[in-house]
C-alpha cells in the first residue's frame, strides 16, 4: 500500500523541519550545504518508513511466479530497505561531519547524531 504523493511530501517536509531544528544555531549562510543533505535525509527517512511497512505486510520472503511454478525470494522491499538504510546512515554521518567543519564552536556542545537519534 503506497502512500499518496501529498502525504509523502508532507512527511518529508516534517522530517526537514526536524533536522533543521537541530541545526537552529547555524546561520542562513552556514545552512546552504547542510540543507541539501537534509533534503536527501528527509526523503530517505520517509522512504525507509514505507519500505519497512511493505516488508512487515509481505514478509521477508515473497513468492515469485515463474511460469508453471513459483520460487521464494528475498522481498525486493527488504533489499531496497537495506540499501537505503546504509546510504541514510552515511549521509547522516556526512551531515554531522559537515556541521562540525562549518561551525566547530557551535557544534562542539551538540553531537548532531546523538541528539537526533535520541529524539526519534
Amino acid at each position: 500500500m503506497a502512500i499518496k504523493k501529498a502525504t509523502y511530501e508532507k512527511d518529508i517536509k516534517s522530517e526537514i523541519e526536524g533536522f533543521t531544528t537541530l541545526l537552529a544555531d547555524l546561520d542562513e549562510e552556514e545552512m546552504i550545504l547542510p540543507n541539501k543533505l537534509i533534503e536527501e535525509l528527509a526523503f530517505m527517512r520517509v522512504t525507509l518508513r514505507e519500505l519497512k511497512i511493505k516488508v512487515m505486510e509481505d514478509g521477508v520472503v515473497t513468492e515469485m511466479e515463474q511460469g508453471a511454478y513459483s520460487i521464494d525470494r528475498e522481498n525486493p522491499a527488504l533489499k531496497s530497505y537495506n540499501t537505503t538504510i546504509q546510504r541514510y546512515n552515511t549521509t547522516l554521518k556526512q551531515l554531522d561531519d559537515m556541521v562540525h567543519k562549518i561551525s566547530p564552536e557551535k557544534a562542539t556542545e551538540v553531537n548532531l547524531l546523538s541528539e537526533f537519534l535520541a529524539r526519534k
